[in-house]
């Protein structure tokens, strides 16, 4: 079964080695939309013959045109995936077994055409990271906030619709199930100098239209100045969803070799 994880980026030179990485070890295909990244993330995906394309959206961190053009890509694909997950860089959807390709064949073993997995934010706490690579951030950061529910994954139609975090099928009855695992998100954990970047972005995104409900996590975030009290949080470490991090912890970067 083809799994297409499809993602948009906007200087993820951080991340982009070990999401891809993840998505090769669990058999899901990449695609890759760069919103015009200037920090190398463009130039690695080329290096490592990743798929992808540019998209320019005027210096904007904006939501509908992105999603549209995932949409759009995946259209254009041959042969068409039977499932696609909408993803993010920073964020990791791991399956109890660690293999989220297998997960998504039970599920699709048993009727389902969603599915929707929990998720949790891993946040900055005020750890000091010198050498910024991702594997420090697995190993630094445990601070998690309350498990909420996305449905970000979904089987091909030609009737897709992205909506914030949320995919939908339009004229076409959803029947969901539930992944055993759980998505980590570890957006809130980036530097405050790219936090306040891509705010800028999406500040001028919401001058230009740009609802702004959506990305309001950010204004959260720069209230704060991008660190939060480890009182108001969960040690992820002090619970069962720790196995996941681990999972994370032992994540070797993809490069190509040809």
């Amino acid at each position: 079964m083809k799994i297409a994880c499809m993602l948009t980026v906007w200087n993820e030179i951080e991340y982009i080695p070990y999401k891809i990485a993840f998505c090769k070890q669990n058999s899901l295909v990449p695609y890759v939309v760069d919103n015009y990244s200037d920090d190398g993330t463009w130039e690695w995906l080329q290096d490592n013959k990743i798929h992808s394309h540019r998209l320019d959206t005027n210096g904007m961190f904006k939501l509908r045109p992105l999603q549209n053009e995932l949409i759009k890509t995946l259209h254009q694909m041959e042969p068409k995936p039977d499932w696609c997950i909408y993803n993010g860089c920073d964020l990791f959807p791991l399956a109890h077994n660690n293999n989220l390709h297998d997960e998504l064949v039970r599920l699709d073993s048993l009727g389902f055409n969603m599915a929707n997995i929990n998720n949790i934010d891993v946040y900055n706490t005020g750890e000091v990271i010198e050498d910024r690579g991702v594997n420090n951030v697995f190993n630094t950061y445990f601070y998690t906030g309350k498990t909420r529910n996305f449905t970000m994954i979904h089987k091909y139609s030609k009737r897709l619709h992205y909506q914030g975090d949320a995919v939908f099928i339009r004229d076409q009855v959803s029947n969901t199930g539930k992944i055993n695992g759980l998505q980590i998100n570890y957006g809130n954990t980036k530097t405050a100098e790219e936090r306040d970047g891509t705010l800028a972005r999406r500040s001028k995104a919401w001058e230009n239209g740009e609802h702004k409900v959506h990305g309001s996590h950010y204004r959260v975030g720069k209230s704060k100045n991008w660190e939060w009290s480890k009182g108001e949080l969960i040690d992820i470490r002090n619970t069962d969803n720790y196995k996941y991090v681990k999972y994370l912890q032992e994540l070797v970067p993809y490069e190509f070799t040809g």
